[in-house]
């Protein structure tokens, strides 16, 4: 290769140009070479030794730019620190060599997490870029590209740090001085405003800079950088809510990486790809990928960040299972890992997910604290993006510390619902469409008009971008509502639906929901026969009832406290109490009457008949009673019972409950059935017996 040797700026330049032109085009090695080649010809050549330490300085801190673009950073170090004692040394060895030299090192410090380090040597470079007044086109040239490469520079160290209105600033006059000299840097900085606009929630703005990036790859044959852009396409196809196209991105650039041997972007695209299929309800595929990047990632010092990212995104598959201990875990350790880099940027996603992961363990204190930091960072950097999922988070702390119906808990899921609609980001969209869809069918006078237009939107959405768990959870809720309806046909269509989904990606909780719900319905039908549809409208008992059976949220009302459990006989004289457990919040007045009212209401003589009965309300109380009838021996009841008495048991509780839980009457009936005839003596019972005969009931009441 003939090379043209002068010295002046624009020669210098072009001879970098075409440096940059080799290493972009996958071909490392010659740019490489061409660095080497470089260096050696201007060593020997007949110049000032103030013109030799300037170019040769400028062309080994190009040398040590490339070498950690292709993570060597140790040998990047190394010729930067054969170019240390220059560093400070401007007069000597020349603007040119000055700049070039602190970019290197500006470079190095940011991917090496000193990050106030990179910024103030950036910095410094630009007030001298700045005040330069030769404006003649030569210097120009020169340096307007030297500004475009620190201003990214900066740009990327506040992106890392998470302060996105700074780094979009910067980034964007970058991008401007790029395209003034159609340099092959102007890909490396479309594909950095792409993250920028996606992280600001401008995802028009996002699609346009990587598809422009993907135009000039091919214009500058450009092999190297197109898995990285097809990833960054990827990640903006995820916020828009086009999943089907996100997943076929990223599958082409894995088999793009696998050309370029790039091991880090390879592990990158298959973060992102895990991630995907975890939002779509493949969550054994997702878990086993991500724990195979973790065992990759902790052998790579320089993939912390990376680790960490794989530990909050198995801490939000563990949460999406249920798994709210060991979700916990992984997000502290993500956490610690995170604080630790003082990347800030992924500490708002994170806390969000952490403290909703706390308030379903009742941490409610602490997940209060983490919501309100993840405010704050977010608010530090300029992270609006990460209100809606903030906002979520906060909804569902007011929901389980508060209530469902509070006005904090709805205040934040509109938020959550306004915010992600103005940014376009699909998922949390979706999801506050959801939680609202279902706080509005609870409470005791439920807005059904509110909840079938926030249903409607969350199941579009989901069957849009395929999101198999909250197409199901959206179908559950459907399904509820024609329940209720009295519109059985559909609900069990519903149903049907839901479990064809939930079968396909395997999500087992979604599937015994599904069937828990169908049972309950098939048992409600006799029920709701006698009720107007008028009435079941109007009444939320049994829409609150399915809901809270679906969305796992056992009412803090029932409590073993608040039961009793009273076991009557037949005396000469009438019923009789035999033995009580929890009877201390009964007047003996209510405990004597009872006895008797339920004799009466039940039948007597010949009508004495076994089997469940109730609930019936109580006079003057709040509570209801469950009353199940049996014989059991007994020598000394009346002889015309043949050594038998009639024993009536009587569950007391309050009549919240009944508004709140559906309870499996069959399952009731065989556990009274089960009782009587593991004791059929009325001598083998005893205050023990009873106690243990409340807990069984109070049981599938919580289940």
């Amino acid at each position: 290769m003939e090379i043209l040797y002068k010295f002046d700026y624009e020669t210098i330049e072009t001879h970098l140009e075409k440096v940059r032109f080799f290493y972009t085009r996958g071909d490392h090695s010659e740019s490489i070479l061409l660095l080497d080649q470089l260096i050696n010809h201007y060593s020997k050549k007949d110049l000032s030794q103030k013109e030799i330490i300037e170019i040769t300085s400028t062309f080994r801190s190009e040398k040590a730019l490339i070498h950690m673009l292709l993570d060597n950073f140790e040998i990047a170090k190394e010729i930067l620190d054969n170019l240390e004692g220059n560093r400070e040394k401007k007069e000597e060895i020349g603007e040119i060599a000055f700049i070039a030299i602190n970019q290197a090192w500006s470079y190095y410090l940011i991917m090496n997490n000193e990050l106030d380090k990179g910024l103030k040597a950036a910095s410094d470079v630009l007030d001298l870029l700045e005040s330069d007044t030769d404006n003649t086109s030569t210097n120009n040239y020169f340096k307007t590209e030297r500004m475009a490469f620190t201003e990214y520079l900066i740009s990327f160290g506040y992106w890392i740090i998470g302060n996105l209105h700074i780094a979009n600033e910067f980034g964007k006059s970058s991008l401007e001085k790029f395209r003034e000299y159609h340099t092959v840097r102007i890909i490396q900085a479309l594909n950095h405003q792409c993250t920028l606009a996606r992280s600001l929630g401008q995802l028009e703005q996002s699609i346009k800079y990587i598809n422009e990036a993907v135009i000039f790859s091919f214009s500058f044959f450009n092999q190297k950088i197109q898995p990285i852009l097809l990833n960054n396409m990827g990640l903006t196809f995820i916020k828009a809510g086009y999943y089907q196209k996100a997943e076929r991105t990223f599958r082409k650039a894995l088999v793009a990486s696998d050309d370029t041997f790039d091991f880090k972007t390879k592990t990158t695209i298959l973060t992102n790809l895990a991630e995907l299929q975890s939002i779509r309800g493949a969550l054994t595929e997702s878990e086993e990928l991500f724990r195979e990047i973790l065992k990759i990632v902790r052998q790579e010092p320089s993939l912390k960040q990376t680790q960490a990212i794989a530990l909050m995104n198995l801490g939000k598959i563990s949460l999406q299972s249920r798994k709210y201990p060991q979700a916990a875990k992984h997000f502290e350790s993500s956490l610690q890992l995170m604080e630790s880099l003082k990347h800030q940027k992924d500490i708002p996603e994170l806390l969000a997910f952490y403290a909703r992961t706390l308030a379903v363990l009742k941490n409610f204190e602490t997940s209060e604290e983490l919501i309100n930091r993840a405010k704050t960072i977010a608010s530090s950097l300029g992270q609006d993006s990460m209100l809606p999922l903030i906002y979520l988070s906060e909804g569902i702390f007011y929901r389980l510390s508060t209530g469902l119906k509070d006005n904090k808990t709805i205040e934040s899921f509109e938020k959550a619902y306004q915010k992600a609609h103005e940014q376009g980001n699909h998922l949390r969209t979706l999801e506050s469409a959801m939680y609202l869809a279902e706080i509005y069918l609870s409470g005791e006078k439920p807005n059904f008009e509110s909840a079938k237009n926030y249903l409607f939107k969350a199941i579009s959405l989901a069957t849009e971008g395929d999101v198999v768990p909250l197409i199901v959870r959206g179908l559950l809720l459907s399904a509820t509502i024609h329940a209720t309806e009295l519109n059985f046909g559909l609900a069990f269509d519903e149903l049907q639906k839901a479990e064809e989904a939930a079968r396909d990606v395997h999500l087992l909780e979604e599937l015994f929901d599904i069937q828990n719900l169908r049972d309950r319905i098939k048992q409600q039908i006799p029920y709701l026969q006698w009720v107007s549809e008028d009435n079941v409208t109007r009444d939320p008992s049994l829409m609150l009832s399915l809901i809270i059976r679906i969305t796992k949220r056992i009412p803090e009302d029932i409590k073993l406290d608040s039961t009793s459990l009273l076991m009557y006989y037949f005396a000469s004289e009438g019923p009789k109490l035999l033995y009580s457990v929890n009877a201390r919040n009964l007047s003996q007045v209510t405990i004597s009457s009872l006895g008797v009212i339920l004799s009466i209401s039940i039948g007597q003589g010949q009508s004495l008949f076994n089997g469940l009965y109730g609930p019936l309300p109580i006079q003057d109380t709040n509570s209801l009673v469950l009353c199940y009838t049996t014989f059991l021996k007994d020598e000394k009841a009346d002889k015309r019972l043949k050594g038998q008495n009639f024993v009536i048991f009587a569950f007391i509780y309050p009549k919240e409950v009944e508004r709140l839980v559906f309870y499996d009457r069959r399952k009731i009936d065989k556990i009274f059935f089960k009782f009587s005839t593991d004791f059929p003596d009325i001598r083998l019972w005893n205050v023990s017996k009873l106690e243990l005969l409340r807990k069984e009931v109070l049981e599938i009441f919580l289940t």
